[in-house]
């Protein structure tokens, strides 16, 4: 539960930074930023469409990050929630097993 904690709160740090460096978040903003490079940068890409450029070489890392956080926060929630019905089975099972040792050294006393 901590590590999941401490795994989330790093998570979080980095996609809050990655706000900040916008060429990285948005596929459009990096093909325009990456056409301008390639007006007078000629060897740019070696023979590379700008358009896919992008996505083919991950520039765009804060939107994979993104999508890494939530895809781990939602297998996280998910977790958590079939942890705490299992915690709970158990913790009702463990009544259930007392409630019958209770009861039935209650009877043996009773004979």
């Amino acid at each position: 539960s901590v590590v999941i904690c401490i795994v989330s709160g790093v998570q979080a740090f980095l996609t809050a930074g990655c706000s900040q460096v916008y060429i990285l978040g948005d596929e459009t903003i990096c093909t325009a930023a990456m056409e301008v490079l390639r007006t007078f940068l000629r060897s740019f890409g070696a023979g590379d469409s700008v358009k896919d450029l992008c996505m083919k070489q991950q520039l765009v890392t804060c939107k994979m990050v993104t999508d890494e956080a939530l895809h781990s926060l939602v297998m996280s929630i998910i977790g958590a929630v079939v942890a705490s019905l299992l915690s709970l089975q158990m913790v009702v099972e463990s009544a259930i097993l007392h409630e019958r040792a209770r009861y039935r050294r209650r009877a043996e006393k009773a004979k």
